[in-house]
């Protein structure tokens, strides 16, 4: 099983700005990302920081509906709470949670938004398998909708 959690990181490297991050086998999901695909990150908002989403929230690809399925998952944002860059295809079997894709939201790829939000797979990533324990922790409902 591969592990995740949240820890602390600085903001840009502000040590007043700290912010808690995925950490996913020893590392920070986005920087292992970031590394992994520098030239899918390196266009548009992708650039920037991203905010690990670990709460629900409104968006037309809703993990909590079926556990059961392949779902999607939103994984990252924006600062301000409001914008969904990365999702996660998700999957729940034989008592895993695996992740076996992630796809960038194009809409965000220029510094002027473009007119629509397609999907696009980052090319052979490795999938991620979890506890389902471990996960729903770092899941959990934070808001009453």
């Amino acid at each position: 099983m591969d592990s995740i959690g949240l820890h602390n990181r600085h903001l840009q490297g502000n040590a007043q700005a700290l912010y808690k991050d995925l950490f996913i086998n020893g590392c920070f999901f986005q920087d292992q990302l970031k590394n992994t695909y520098p030239e899918e990150f390196t266009k548009g908002r992708y650039r920037e920081e991203f905010m690990p989403i670990t709460h629900p929230k409104p968006h037309p690809f809703d993990f909590r509906n079926s556990l059961k399925s392949t779902s999607l998952l939103p994984v990252y944002g924006c600062q301000d709470d409001c914008c969904i860059y990365l999702y996660d295809k998700c999957k729940f079997e034989n008592n895993t949670v695996s992740w076996i894709g992630i796809r960038q939201d194009s809409y965000y790829f220029d510094p002027l938004k473009t007119r629509h939000h397609q999907l696009q797979w980052l090319p052979n990533f490795k999938p991620l398998h979890f506890n389902p324990e471990v996960f729903e922790d770092l899941y959990q409902p934070k808001h009453n909708f």
